[in-house]
């Protein structure tokens, strides 16, 4: 069961380093009368763009307009 939890948490580091490596995620502090702010964004956009582009580099025939001969 450790085993298990260990490796999830392992896979989310993994994912949220790629993330903040990749720019999905920008993480902003802030500190103001001695209260510290976080901020976390997600670019949900660049996510798709990334997603769309390891999708053409995947499967490059799919993506590639075929005509039919008539």
């Amino acid at each position: 069961m450790f085993r298990l939890i260990g490796m999830i948490v392992v896979a989310l580091v993994i994912v949220a380093l790629i993330g903040w490596y990749r720019g999905w995620f920008v993480v902003q502090s802030t500190r103001q009368d001695g209260v510290h702010q976080v901020d976390v964004t997600v670019d949900r956009g660049k996510i798709d763009q990334d997603k769309a582009k390891l999708d053409r580099d995947l499967h490059p025939a799919a993506t590639q307009q075929t005509t039919i001969p008539q």
